[in-house]
C-alpha cells in the first residue's frame, strides 16, 4: 500500500511522540531548565513544550524535535508503564499492531493514518544514567523511517513527580507546504499526543493507588 504525504507526515508524527529510543546528544543543561519561569509553568501548570528545528547534517537537511512535561506519577511507575509496549494498540487507533521481542529488544508495528499502513521494526536499550534518571534510547532498523533515532528520558522531580523529555532526528519529509507550517504543525500535532500519553500514565497511577491499602 503506497503512502500519500499527508498520511505519511501523521504517521511520523504519532511514532516520534509515542514511543521511547539509540541515543542522541542533548544539552547538559537543557533549554527549559535554563528558563526558570518556563520550568515552573512546566512542573506546576502542566505546560507540554515542543520545539521542532530544521537542521543540516552532512549535506542531509533532518528534522530535531525537542519536547518535555511533567506527569504527576513516580519515576518507576512512568517507566513500568512505558515498558508495557504492546498497550499501545489501546491508546490510540493508529497503532494497529504492536508485538514486543524482549528476548531481541524490538518491537514491531503497523502503524496506519488515512488508511494507509507502515510497518516497522526498531530496537532498544535503556540506560539507568543515576539513582533518579532513566533513559530508553532506540532506533528504527527497518521499513520507510529506516534511521530515525531519540530518546526518552526520565528524571526524578520529587513529589512524585516525573520529567519526560524527548530528542529525535529524523530525515526532513518533503511536503507541498513551507517550512515554517511545518514545524508548526508538527508542534502542535506532538503537543497533543504528548498530553495524551500523559494522561494515559496517570489515570493508570490513580487506579493504582485506590486498589493500594
Amino acid at each position: 500500500m503506497e503512502f500519500n504525504q499527508r498520511s505519511l507526515f501523521i504517521i511520523l508524527v504519532v511514532l516520534t511522540v509515542s514511543l521511547p529510543n539509540g541515543a542522541l546528544g542533548q544539552e547538559e543543561l537543557p533549554f527549559w531548565r535554563q528558563k526558570k519561569g518556563l520550568f515552573q509553568s512546566i512542573r506546576n501548570e502542566r505546560k507540554v513544550v515542543v520545539s521542532v528545528k530544521e537542521e543540516s547534517v552532512q549535506g542531509q537537511q533532518r528534522f530535531r524535535m525537542v519536547g518535555v512535561g511533567a506527569v504527576n506519577a513516580p519515576l518507576e511507575f512512568c517507566v513500568e508503564r512505558v515498558k508495557d509496549y504492546e498497550k499501545l494498540t489501546s491508546l490510540s487507533s493508529a497503532f494497529k499492531k504492536v508485538t514486543h521481542n524482549p528476548q531481541k529488544k524490538q518491537i514491531y508495528m503497523v502503524l496506519e493514518a488515512l488508511g494507509y499502513q507502515a510497518r516497522l521494526l526498531l530496537e532498544y536499550k535503556w540506560r539507568k544514567i543515576d539513582d533518579k534518571k532513566q533513559q530508553m534510547d532506540w532506533r528504527v532498523i527497518w521499513g520507510p523511517f529506516k534511521g530515525m533515532v531519540g530518546h526518552y528520558q526520565f528524571q526524578d522531580l520529587s513529589r512524585g513527580q516525573t520529567e519526560v523529555s524527548l530528542w529525535s532526528t529524523f530525515s526532513a519529509v518533503k511536503l507541498p507546504v513551507p517550512d515554517f507550517l511545518l514545524k508548526f504543525t508538527l508542534e502542535v500535532i506532538a503537543e497533543k499526543v504528548a498530553k495524551k500519553m500523559r494522561s494515559f500514565i496517570e489515570d493508570n497511577y490513580r487506579k493504582q493507588k485506590r486498589k493500594d491499602p
